[in-house]
């Protein structure tokens, strides 16, 4: 998904004589404060931002107030800002009924960071299937950090689980690279 976007991005500013400047947070808000106040600091015209932070108030905090800000991917509370997000929950409720159809009974599921917007939709729809088809709930918190959900997978597998859902792309990779 951000690769494709990064992409996307970087090709429509250069047409209009613009440089990207990129940088991963990794998924730690002290992180992403620093480089935000690098940009308060800097020549920036414009800041596109998948924020680890939750509540809008304190991100709007640490952002110059004329900075022209678009927020990727995660939506926080109370966000009154141009944002771009899709919504997973009904793509990730259909996977979880076909897995259902299939005969899966023991469904796991490693759940993203519970702060992400992205992550609650994800644990929302897993809930809505298994909950609708009267079935036992297997989650595993996850942290959405690569290396991460192998041992998440262990623990599902162990106890008995013969599908899993995965809430996060970066943890999936990881899974699909384990074996």
């Amino acid at each position: 998904f951000f690769t494709s976007l990064i992409e996307s991005i970087e090709s429509v500013l250069s047409k209009h004589g613009y440089q990207l400047l990129l940088v991963n947070t990794h998924e730690n808000w002290d992180t992403e404060l620093s480089y935000l106040r690098t940009v308060n600091s800097s020549v920036v015209d414009g800041l596109i931002l998948a924020t680890t932070q939750t509540d809008w108030n304190t991100l709007k905090q640490n952002l110059p107030a004329d900075l022209p800000v678009v927020l990727l991917d995660r939506k926080p509370k109370g966000c009154d800002i141009d944002c771009v997000w899709i919504s997973t929950y009904h793509a990730c409720h259909e996977a979880l009924l076909k897995l259902i159809e299939w005969g899966h009974r023991k469904i796991g599921l490693i759940a993203a960071r519970p702060s992400l917007s992205t992550s609650v939709e994800r644990n929302n729809a897993y809930n809505d299937a298994i909950s609708a088809n009267n079935l036992e709930k297997f989650i595993s918190p996850g942290d959405s950090l690569r290396n991460s959900s192998p041992k998440h997978y262990q623990e599902l597998v162990g106890k008995g689980c013969t599908a899993i859902l995965i809430a996060n792309g970066r943890m999936t990779d990881d899974i699909i690279y384990y074996q």
